[in-house]
Protein backbone atom coordinates (compact mmCIF):
# COMPACT_ATOMS: atom_id res chain seq x y z
CA UNK A 1 0.00 0.00 0.00
CA UNK A 2 1.15 3.53 -0.75
CA UNK A 3 -0.08 6.49 1.29
CA UNK A 4 0.28 10.17 0.51
CA UNK A 5 0.26 12.27 3.68
CA UNK A 6 -0.20 16.01 3.13
CA UNK A 7 0.67 18.27 6.07
CA UNK A 8 2.68 21.46 6.44
CA UNK A 9 4.06 20.52 9.88
CA UNK A 10 7.31 18.54 9.54
CA UNK A 11 6.92 17.04 13.02
CA UNK A 12 3.43 15.76 12.16
CA UNK A 13 4.76 14.27 8.91
CA UNK A 14 7.55 12.48 10.78
CA UNK A 15 5.24 11.11 13.49
CA UNK A 16 2.75 9.94 10.86
CA UNK A 17 5.48 8.15 8.91
CA UNK A 18 6.79 6.49 12.08
CA UNK A 19 3.30 5.34 13.02
CA UNK A 20 2.72 3.91 9.54
CA UNK A 21 6.06 2.10 9.58
CA UNK A 22 5.36 0.67 13.05
CA UNK A 23 2.08 -0.80 11.79
CA UNK A 24 3.28 -2.18 8.46
CA UNK A 25 6.86 -1.78 7.33
CA UNK A 26 5.82 -2.66 3.76
CA UNK A 27 3.59 0.40 3.46
CA UNK A 28 5.18 3.27 1.59
CA UNK A 29 4.38 6.68 3.04
CA UNK A 30 5.10 9.64 0.78
CA UNK A 31 4.65 13.15 2.16
CA UNK A 32 3.78 16.54 0.73
CA UNK A 33 4.05 19.84 2.60
CA UNK A 34 0.94 21.53 1.18
CA UNK A 35 -1.82 21.12 -1.37
CA UNK A 36 0.27 22.36 -4.28
CA UNK A 37 3.03 19.90 -3.42
CA UNK A 38 0.44 17.10 -3.24
CA UNK A 39 -1.06 17.94 -6.63
CA UNK A 40 2.42 18.08 -8.13
CA UNK A 41 3.18 14.63 -6.72
CA UNK A 42 -0.11 13.24 -8.00
CA UNK A 43 0.56 14.57 -11.51
CA UNK A 44 3.99 12.93 -11.74
CA UNK A 45 3.60 9.57 -9.96
CA UNK A 46 1.40 6.52 -9.81
CA UNK A 47 -1.60 7.31 -7.61
CA UNK A 48 -1.38 6.28 -3.96
CA UNK A 49 -3.85 3.86 -2.44
CA UNK A 50 -4.88 6.33 0.23
CA UNK A 51 -4.45 10.08 0.86
CA UNK A 52 -4.46 11.69 4.29
CA UNK A 53 -4.97 15.45 3.97
CA UNK A 54 -4.57 18.20 6.56
CA UNK A 55 -6.86 21.22 6.24
CA UNK A 56 -4.87 24.22 7.43
CA UNK A 57 -1.82 24.65 5.21
CA UNK A 58 -0.15 27.55 3.40
CA UNK A 59 -0.15 28.00 -0.38
CA UNK A 60 -3.09 25.64 -0.89
CA UNK A 61 -5.29 24.48 1.97
CA UNK A 62 -6.82 21.06 2.31
CA UNK A 63 -10.31 21.96 1.09
CA UNK A 64 -8.96 23.50 -2.10
CA UNK A 65 -6.68 20.51 -2.63
CA UNK A 66 -9.56 18.10 -2.04
CA UNK A 67 -11.64 19.95 -4.62
CA UNK A 68 -8.78 19.75 -7.13
CA UNK A 69 -8.29 16.02 -6.48
CA UNK A 70 -12.00 15.31 -6.90
CA UNK A 71 -12.21 17.49 -10.02
CA UNK A 72 -9.42 15.64 -11.83
CA UNK A 73 -10.40 12.54 -13.81
CA UNK A 74 -7.10 10.83 -12.95
CA UNK A 75 -7.43 11.36 -9.18
CA UNK A 76 -11.14 11.83 -8.52
CA UNK A 77 -11.61 8.20 -7.48
CA UNK A 78 -8.85 8.16 -4.84
CA UNK A 79 -9.86 7.77 -1.19
CA UNK A 80 -9.05 10.99 0.68
CA UNK A 81 -9.21 11.10 4.45
CA UNK A 82 -9.17 14.58 5.93
CA UNK A 83 -6.87 14.36 8.93
CA UNK A 84 -7.00 17.55 10.96
CA UNK A 85 -7.04 19.22 14.36
CA UNK A 86 -10.20 21.13 13.38
CA UNK A 87 -13.23 20.01 15.30
CA UNK A 88 -15.30 22.64 13.48
CA UNK A 89 -18.49 21.03 12.21
CA UNK A 90 -18.55 23.43 9.23
CA UNK A 91 -15.17 22.04 8.12
CA UNK A 92 -16.56 18.51 8.36
CA UNK A 93 -19.64 19.39 6.31
CA UNK A 94 -17.57 21.26 3.71
CA UNK A 95 -15.23 18.28 3.33
CA UNK A 96 -18.13 15.83 3.04
CA UNK A 97 -19.65 18.05 0.34
CA UNK A 98 -16.32 18.10 -1.49
CA UNK A 99 -16.23 14.29 -1.47
CA UNK A 100 -13.93 13.44 1.44
CA UNK A 101 -13.94 9.74 2.16
CA UNK A 102 -13.66 10.37 5.89
CA UNK A 103 -12.94 13.18 8.34
CA UNK A 104 -10.71 12.25 11.28
CA UNK A 105 -9.38 14.37 14.12
CA UNK A 106 -5.64 14.04 14.66
CA UNK A 107 -5.01 12.06 17.83
CA UNK A 108 -3.00 13.56 20.67
CA UNK A 109 -0.73 10.58 21.30
CA UNK A 110 1.38 8.23 19.22
CA UNK A 111 -0.54 5.25 20.60
CA UNK A 112 -3.86 6.74 19.52
CA UNK A 113 -2.37 7.61 16.12
CA UNK A 114 -1.38 3.96 15.64
CA UNK A 115 -4.87 2.78 16.66
CA UNK A 116 -6.55 5.22 14.30
CA UNK A 117 -4.27 4.31 11.40
CA UNK A 118 -4.68 0.59 12.08
CA UNK A 119 -8.45 1.05 11.80
CA UNK A 120 -8.09 3.09 8.62
CA UNK A 121 -5.84 0.44 7.07
CA UNK A 122 -8.29 -2.31 8.04
CA UNK A 123 -10.93 -0.36 6.13
CA UNK A 124 -8.55 0.50 3.29
CA UNK A 125 -11.19 -0.47 0.79
CA UNK A 126 -12.45 3.10 1.18
CA UNK A 127 -14.57 4.28 -1.68
CA UNK A 128 -14.91 8.00 -2.25
CA UNK A 129 -18.11 9.65 -1.20
CA UNK A 130 -19.97 11.10 -4.16
CA UNK A 131 -19.20 14.77 -4.71
CA UNK A 132 -22.04 17.03 -3.63
CA UNK A 133 -22.74 20.59 -4.66
CA UNK A 134 -22.11 23.25 -2.03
Amino acid sequence: MTILYVDDDPDDRQIFQEAVKSIDSRTICVTAQDGLDALSYLSMHEPPDLIFLDLNMPLMDGKTCLGEIRGNKATGHLPVIVFTTSGNNRDRVDCENLGATDFLLKPVSFRHMREMLRSAFACSQYTPAPQKSI
